[in-house]
């Protein structure tokens, strides 16, 4: 069955001697896996469609029991070249399409996730300032866990009184601590003030608004750590989580 389907392209590896198994997230099947006959010769008829971030018009032959697709055609819908820009574009748009990778089964399909996922890299591509990036990528995870159904809560009635603030990953939400001296455990995170403040700003003005945020490199260490952490919790695929770097990802499929 031949079908057509709007797609973001987030990586590919060589087949061959000319051609590519690309893994795509599309609005109407979910994450798939494509082969690109030719993909790699000077004058394929892909051309760019098929460069990592992408958003493309996909056409493939979809066959029962197997799972990987002949790709007829790919044409760019969509081209998000800011992605490629600095390395915080890069990284950001790295974290997006690795937490698909890592969540989501093949042929799963969710359109609000896609359309979340899509917003998310145009936004990041509009951003011209790369500090602009992260509270954006901040903003597709708070999203992401809420559609995952695994809510961060902020307005915890017990965070307002006295006391260091930490967030419980397994509760998923905000805790006060009295005497914290000498507290450790592996499910209570530290946070501080400016790194509640960020999420609250996220969590009323959305993914469009975070943009607006500048996040001090303190605040941003404890979110890359509290985001990690809860996504490991929560997500099976995530407890092993090595972010591939951006010198690698950027070069996929070269």
């Amino acid at each position: 069955m031949l079908v057509t389907t709007e797609a973001i392209i987030l990586r590919s590896r060589k087949q061959g001697d000319t051609s590519k198994i690309v893994s795509v997230y599309t609005r109407d099947y979910g994450l798939v896996d494509l082969i690109a006959k030719g993909a790699r010769e000077m004058k394929s008829k892909f051309g760019s469609s098929l460069e990592p971030f992408n958003c493309a018009k996909v056409t493939f032959y979809k066959k029962e029991g197997k799972d990987l697709y002949l790709l007829s055609s790919a044409e760019s819908a969509i081209t998000l070249r800011n992605l490629q820009s600095d390395l915080e574009h890069i990284e950001a748009a790295t974290k997006v399409v690795e937490l698909l990778l890592r969540s989501q089964h093949h042929e799963e399909s969710n359109v609000e996730l896609y359309e979340h996922v899509k917003r998310t890299l145009a936004l990041m591509s509009e951003a011209k300032e790369a500090a602009s990036v992260v509270p954006i990528l901040y903003a597709y995870y708070l999203r992401y866990i809420h559609l995952a159904g695994f809510a961060m809560r902020f307005e915890n009635d017990s965070a307002l009184g006295g006391g260091d603030l930490y967030f419980d990953i397994e509760s998923g939400e905000v805790i006060h601590l009295e005497n914290s001296s000498g507290f450790h455990s592996e499910r209570i995170h530290k946070i501080t003030p400016e790194v509640l403040a960020v999420l609250k700003h996220i969590e009323r003005n959305g993914i469009t608004g975070a943009s607006s945020l500048r996040v001090s490199e303190v605040a941003r260490h404890i979110l890359d750590g509290l985001f990690r952490s809860y996504l490991a919790m929560h997500i099976e695929g995530m407890q092993h989580n090595r972010t591939k770097s951006s010198k690698v990802f950027s070069a996929m499929g070269k």
